[in-house]
């Protein structure tokens, strides 16, 4: 939150009703009108202010007696005794007094009018008169707090503020949490909670949750803070407005863009802000930083109040906290004080007790702390175990890794620890626990049973463990023992099989621990493995070898792809063509390049086009397109050589010809289309869904979003 002042407009002022003179008369001072005439006679020891201004204000004007000030009018009648400090005035029958602490060089202040009456008590650290606004400043605790009110001494606003600037008719007043609220001089509200306010010569910029407004400086909201951005007072860049659409329902939104989290829920995003849009209800809920987004939850942390919040699908707004809030999938952990609560989904709280500490663990599971240690509490039955361990990692269905005396282990909930506490690191991978004690690794099952003890490192991979010693690989097989010796320098799967590979040469083995390959086969490279044959790389050529290690295709190619629908592409001296597994070549070596066949159908390259062949090797679709990619429903997107796009099946039918800038496959016989700059949709055969009016289209299965083109 900031200010952005480019113009101070500060000034005192007095009103004078006419024009008075001070004058000497040996060591008194006395007070003349405009005409010379004798006001006051030369016996007060000062006439004027503290502040050496000779004004008069009101018809009154302060007197000095020895070291103190009173006021008196220009009647000579003593208002006050001279019984203050500091005198100065601040608007016609509005006094400025001060007096001096007794055990502090400190002065309080306050107000009184023209009759001598206190009307603001002397507690103030200072008083200012800024414009038409008179600044009261408290100091306590240290902290600074300033109340901005009228020449009537009205209070504006509801709060005591940081800081107060007057420009012109308007005020601007900084809140302790740093949002700025701003006012008429009259103490009308303009705006409030802006995060920022922008200071031009005729007018001020406001900013609120991503958006801007204009007031000017004459105290007239031009614009609520509902703009993108503000070029001049009649001039402003609004919103993009999106239409969407849910089911049978449809309503506008004006936002940058949008984020789904239910039809009914909408994040909204503004400049660099969000808000929640609720279909249902209006208007979007408070600006806030995203803390966590959920397809059952969003939890936000509210920019005005600091506060979290957590709402449904539904937007239903089910848990407030101060502090801190978390949904860990199934309950929401909320921090207030000092204090930890866990709460249901639908925000009944699960427990009426406390906690120091809570942990996300499970969907029932959540690890609370107290009195130094750790419990489980079982979120559906409420209860809380025994505040037994020093941490919790994670817990998978009853069965919780936990540290227990300084030792890691596995405790069942139903039957206790099945992996005993004795491990210096436990973690669950691949449904599995690898326990870690000094340099040595265990493998338990998901049941406690040991499966396998190494001083290899055990390395869960995507769909098996590695095992690393070093710079040297191998991996552990379906019998839960090593495929081989830890003895090479790189470990691939390769469905039931696994290649190993030593630098100068490659083998095969499998899950059981069988060779297939041995190293002394002589092969460098294995590239894959499909439809029982393994595609191999030695003495530079690419071929084929069974399960069995019999070479069905020598290796006389240049290069080569695993087997697909009984074909595998192979290039031959330069060009990609296609055998079957008895080495016949099906389809001739003279393309560019070639996809694998899928569904009988191959996209090949023949110079610089695109075209698609069958699997008896017809070419179905001529090279006439600059580019063709599949789609997720067997059909394919063709782009012209102007750069138009269209669509054919997988026979070669044409649905579209080619008249678009963009063509993209959604899915459920949908396409999104450009054409002259402007998207629509369309259907498989070319019926139009939602006319080309849009600047921007985004579909799901669950809603659709039309980006309005900006107005000219």
């Amino acid at each position: 939150m900031k200010f952005s002042f480019l113009l101070l407009l500060a000034c005192i002022q007095v009103s004078a009703q006419s024009d008075y003179i001070i004058f000497d008369s040996g060591n008194f001072q006395g007070l003349k009108n405009g005409i010379g005439e004798e006001v006051l006679p030369a016996t007060f020891d000062k006439i004027g202010w503290t502040a050496e201004s000779s004004q008069v204000s009101g018809e009154i004007i302060g007197y000095q007696e020895g070291e103190k000030w009173g006021l008196l009018n220009v009647s000579g009648k003593k208002i006050t005794d001279p019984i203050y400090d500091k005198i100065e005035p601040l608007f016609p029958g509005k006094i400025k007094v001060g007096i001096r602490g007794k055990f502090t060089n400190r002065y309080f202040y306050g107000i009184v009018d023209g009759r001598g009456k206190l009307l603001k008590s002397m507690d103030y650290f200072d008083i200012q008169a800024v414009g038409d606004v008179i600044l009261l400043t408290s100091y306590e605790d240290q902290k600074f707090s300033v109340v901005p009110v009228t020449s009537s001494l009205k209070t504006i606003g509801d709060f005591e503020y940081q800081e107060i600037r007057v420009f012109d008719k308007v005020i601007i007043a900084k809140k302790n949490n740093g949002f700025l609220d701003v006012f008429h001089v009259n103490s009308q509200p303009l705006a409030t909670d802006l995060e920022e306010v922008e200071l031009g010569t005729e007018f001020l910029i406001t900013r609120r949750g991503g958006k801007d407004g204009l007031i000017s400086l004459e105290g007239k909201e031009i614009y609520p803070p509902i703009h993108k951005r503000i070029i001049s007072t009649s001039e402003f860049v609004p919103f993009p407005t999106w239409e969407v659409k849910v089911g049978a329902s449809s309503f506008e939104i004006p936002c940058d863009s949008l984020q789904y989290l239910s039809q009914d829920v909408w994040l909204c995003y503004y400049n660099d802000q969000m808000q929640i849009h609720l279909s249902k209800a209006q208007p979007e809920v408070e600006s806030f930083d995203l803390a966590q987004l959920t397809k059952e939850m969003v939890v936000v942390k509210s920019i005005t109040s600091g506060n979290w919040h957590a709402y449904n699908k539904s937007g239903e707004r089910v848990l407030t906290a101060v502090d801190s809030l978390i949904f860990d999938g199934q309950f929401l952990l909320a921090k207030n004080g000092k204090a930890w609560s866990v709460y249901t989904r639908s925000g009944k709280q699960t427990t009426d007790r406390n906690f120091d500490q809570v942990m996300q663990l499970s969907n029932q599971f959540v690890g609370v702390k107290k009195f130094g240690y750790w419990a489980l509490l079982n979120g559906l039955s409420r209860e809380v175990s025994d505040f037994r361990y020093d941490s919790i990692a994670s817990v998978i269905e009853y069965k919780a890794i936990a540290k227990y005396l300084g030792k890691w282990g596995v405790y069942n909930t139903n039957s206790g620890w099945i992996v005993p506490p004795e491990y210096d690191h436990i973690s669950f991978e691949l449904n599995h626990f690898i326990a870690v004690k000094g340099y040595s690794y265990y493998l338990y099952d998901a049941y406690g049973e040991l499966v396998f003890k190494t001083i290899d490192q055990i390395v869960p991979m995507e769909d098996y463990f590695m095992l690393k010693y070093e710079h040297l690989h191998s991996a552990i097989g379906a019998s839960g023992q090593p495929v081989a010796n830890t003895s090479y320098l790189s470990v691939t799967k390769m469905g039931p099989y696994f290649a190993l590979n030593e630098g100068t040469a490659t083998a095969v083995v499998s899950a059981g621990g069988k060779f297939v390959i041995r190293l002394t086969d002589g092969i460098k490279d294995v590239g894959g493995y499909s439809e029982g044959l393994f595609l191999i790389r030695k003495d530079g050529g690419f071929g084929f070898v069974d399960v069995n290690a019999k070479l069905r295709i020598a290796n006389r190619y240049d290069s080569a792809m695993i087997f697909s629908e009984g074909l595998a592409p192979v290039k031959i001296r330069g060009g990609w063509g296609f055998i079957n597994a008895s080495e016949n070549l099906i389809i001739q070596p003279y393309y560019q390049s070639v996809t694998p066949f899928e569904n009988g159908v191959s996209i090949f390259k023949l110079k610089g086009k695109y075209g698609l062949v069958d699997i008896r090797g017809k070419e179905f679709v001529n090279a006439d397109y600059k580019q063709i990619i599949k789609t997720f429903n067997g059909l394919y997107l063709v782009q012209n050589m102007k750069g138009l796009w269209g669509l054919i099946d997988g026979k070669g039918v044409a649905r579209l010809s080619p008249a678009f800038n963009q063509l993209k496959d959604l899915g459920d016989n949908k396409l999104m289309a450009l054409q002259n700059g402007k998207y629509g949709l369309l259907d498989y055969a070319g019926k139009i869904l939602v006319p080309f009016s849009y600047e921007r289209i985004i579909y799901s299965p669950e809603y659709l979003l039309l980006k309005q083109l900006p107005l000219n």
